[in-house]
């Protein structure tokens, strides 16, 4: 019987696996705080919106085509997605049968957060 049948891993290979997960962690962990915290930024930042669209609604009946159409009246500006992007990057769908809208951000590499007018909450997908 060899040395390392006898003795299972060896310490390199236990120096390996030790590595492998402080790195993966190093990089994993920062990933995710990231990604809640453009999660927190991007729902903290709909509030104004989703409640510039319910108040267009009322006056107008139905949901406006283009988030634009908020802006000056209803709102000063469109808040930004991603609180390190310039941009808006806050899309937006009005479906054409119910009326009923969705705001997508992205908040990750492959992560997007969508809130629903018909279900008045947020979910993940990817």
């Amino acid at each position: 019987m060899n040395r390392r049948e006898s003795s299972g891993i060896t310490r390199i290979e236990w120096i390996l696996i030790v590595l492998i997960v402080a790195i993966g962690g190093a990089v994993l962990v920062p990933m995710h705080l990231q990604g809640e915290e453009r999660r927190r930024h991007m729902e903290t930042v709909a509030v104004p919106l989703i409640e510039a669209l319910d108040r267009y609604r009322a006056a107008h009946k139905s949901y406006p085509d283009s988030l634009q159409k908020l802006v000056p009246a209803y709102l000063p500006e469109l808040p930004g997605c991603n609180p390190r992007s310039a941009s808006s990057g806050m899309a937006y769908y009005v479906e054409p049968n119910s009326g009923e809208y969705s705001l997508n951000c992205g908040i990750g590499m492959f992560a997007k957060r969508q809130y629903s007018s018909r279900t008045k909450g947020w979910s993940t997908w990817d």
